[in-house]
């Protein structure tokens, strides 16, 4: 049994439990529980609660039950459960479940092929720091670029002169289409 607390350095994550029991199996160790809380200096996620269990198939654990809660301020997305079990086949997790409720920028949902592209709006990142985190192409135009009206809620005040709408997608030939 190993238990550790630790405040990472990067500014990420604060870990505040890693349990590791029984053998290793292909050099990989059979996690039971990692606990994850505190704020997120980068605004990426809040983890609850990751469980792994089970034994390793083809060197990747069998993950049943990841829990993220809590809001993310760069706008990527709350992701409230996801629930992955079954056998590993090429390499690649059957996920069996994900819920996910809040609002949605892009964010990591391009990695379950959801959606091809989207159009965000950005103040102070929205746009450039959840492309930055999930290896997708966005574009902060000028303002008035793209029309702002019709946007809800309003920008008010010194928003309004930040305030841009511009394309996020997976290809960065695809940015000048949809900002055309």
């Amino acid at each position: 049994l190993s238990e550790k607390k630790n405040r990472v350095t990067s500014g990420i994550l604060r870990i505040v439990k890693i349990i590791i029991t029984s053998r290793v199996t292909s050099g990989i160790l059979r996690i039971v529980k990692i606990i994850i809380t505190s704020g997120v200096t980068s605004g990426i996620l809040r983890i609850v609660k990751i469980i792994i269990t089970s034994g390793v198939t083809s060197g990747i654990l069998r993950i049943v039950k990841i829990i993220i809660t809590s809001g993310v301020t760069s706008g990527i997305l709350r992701i409230v459960k996801i629930i992955i079990t079954g056998r590993v086949t090429s390499g690649i997790l059957r996920i069996v479940k994900i819920i996910i409720t809040s609002g949605v920028t892009f964010g990591i949902l391009r990695i379950v092929n959801i959606i091809d592209c989207r159009y965000p709006t950005d103040i102070g990142g929205s746009i450039r720091m959840p492309s930055f985190f999930n290896g997708v192409f966005g574009h902060k135009p000028s303002p008035d670029v793209v029309p702002n009206a019709g946007q809800f809620p309003n920008a008010e005040g010194q928003e309004v002169h930040f305030l841009c709408t511009g394309p996020m997608c997976r290809y960065a030939e695809d940015l000048l289409p949809l900002l055309q």
